[in-house]
């Protein structure tokens, strides 16, 4: 019996150290699979927060870095491109380069993603990209972007448009930055017009390389205000005459409404004015960032016309094209804090803002109902009138000033500020001011 009592104790003892170098080795185990957890979850950690998310591209750089790499891409389809022709040993003015060198270029241009999807080769690249013998210029209107530290991948809508503003289409790529080399490749997209930017997948490649060639090379836009501001106006400009359908929807609502009412107005408004919007240039600016949360562009003209575009993004912004139409919120502070004289000559500014734009509707809504039903029964009587009258762009000091009741009486000369010698023309103008910013007026005929 005393031998089976001291087995009984040994196995006891036997199952205790079990029992404890077990939990020893569970315990060790935990330890193990927590300091796993910890180097996955830093793994994790540093994976997602350099892991890039398909966003609105807001970075004006970028914006037209990459604007400017599809025209590249237009400028190497183009076949009448004046780099691939030259003097010949008879100094004839030929294509040197031949069409199959043309395809190389082209060829170099494309992603390898592009290429590797379709199959592409030297022998059928024509089936995918057609080339072109005249210029065109693509515009970015918006753009997505998917950015890693030396890789950036952008999807781009856009229209593209000749050199005499002639619609060719809407244009969709996908193009793709290597930030080490400063170059670039690119991925035609055919899709119809609509399609949302963001729906369209983009993806990184880790360590991408795009090797340098003879046209791939980007150099990086500096998109200072100046730069942006000679962007919006060009943009206006081309928009209105290629499509104005989406330049009118560009168009700041309010004053869409007050000024045009529909896109028919617009468009013959567009019409009328062709020649003049083909040639605006600007020649000063102004930009400030507004408590309303947008960017202000105040862009003028050699005519000093004003362009407006308030801008909550790259190629986001409503435009207002005058500032008479509607009141915008510089002028009522300042109207407001003006006496009735200051008021009265700031509505006159307003009046010849509108007749050297030719804005013939403004003026004659303005018009006191007597004096216009005695003078200009018709819009076609005051226009025949006008045109008649005053100077394509005129300029206009004040000679004299008086008042009689309500009623605020300026003496003005007119002057042709494009003939510094033109002959002045004196008239008198009386402004009754109304109730807000409104008033009526008329002027000695």
């Amino acid at each position: 019996m005393k031998n089976v009592k001291w087995i009984v104790i040994a196995l006891l003892i036997i199952l205790i150290i079990f029992i404890i170098l077990l939990m020893m080795a569970l315990n060790l185990q935990q330890e193990g699979n927590t300091n796993t957890d910890n180097v996955n979850t830093q793994g994790t950690d540093s994976i997602d927060s350099a892991e890039a998310t398909i966003q609105k591209t807001t970075d004006g750089s970028k914006f037209y870095t990459v604007e400017q790499s599809i025209n590249q891409y237009l400028d190497v389809k183009n076949t009448a491109n004046s780099v691939y022709y030259g003097y010949n040993e008879n100094n004839e003015y030929v294509q040197i380069i031949t069409a199959e060198e043309i395809n190389q270029y082209i060829f170099d241009l494309l992603s390898d993603e592009y290429i590797e999807q379709n199959n592409i080769t030297l022998d059928n690249i024509n089936d995918f990209v057609q080339t072109q013998n005249q210029n065109i210029t693509f515009m970015a209107l918006d753009m997505y972007e998917l950015s890693e530290p030396n890789e950036q991948v952008y999807a781009v809508y856009g229209i593209e448009y000749t050199l005499d503003n002639q619609y060719i289409r809407d244009g969709y790529y996908k193009v793709y930055l290597d930030t080490n080399n400063k170059t670039f490749a690119i991925e035609p997209l055919n899709l119809k017009s609509g399609v949302n930017l963001s729906q369209i997948e983009l993806v990184n490649n880790d360590d991408i390389t795009i090797e340098k060639t003879n046209f791939n090379q980007y150099i990086e836009e500096t998109a200072n205000d100046e730069y942006i501001s000679k962007k919006y106006i060009n943009s206006y400009k081309v928009l209105s005459i290629v499509r104005p359908d989406i330049m009118y929807e560009m168009l700041d609502y309010e004053y869409r409404d007050a000024k045009f009412g529909s896109l028919e107005a617009f468009q013959s408004y567009i019409e009328s004015n062709r020649t003049e919007i083909s040639a605006i240039n600007l020649q000063q600016y102004q930009v400030t960032q507004e408590e309303a949360g947008y960017k202000q562009y105040v862009c003028i003209d050699k005519n000093e016309k004003y362009y407006i575009f308030r801008a909550t993004g790259i190629m986001d912004y409503t435009a207002i094209l005058d500032t008479y139409t509607i009141d915008l919120p510089e002028f009522i502070e300042q109207y407001n804090e003006g006496t009735a004289q200051e008021k009265a000559a700031l509505n006159l500014q307003k009046v010849f803002s509108a007749i050297n734009n030719k804005d013939y509707q403004y003026v004659y809504n303005k018009l006191d109902s007597t004096f216009k039903q005695n003078n200009f029964p018709t819009l076609a009587d005051f226009e025949t009138y006008a045109e008649n009258t005053f100077y394509d762009n005129n300029s206009v000091g004040y000679t004299n000033y008086q008042t009689s009741g309500d009623l605020h009486i300026f003496e003005l000369n007119i002057t042709d500020k494009s003939n510094p010698t033109s002959s002045a023309i004196t008239k008198n103008f009386i402004m009754q001011l109304l109730d807000g910013t409104d008033f009526v007026m008329s002027f000695s005929v």
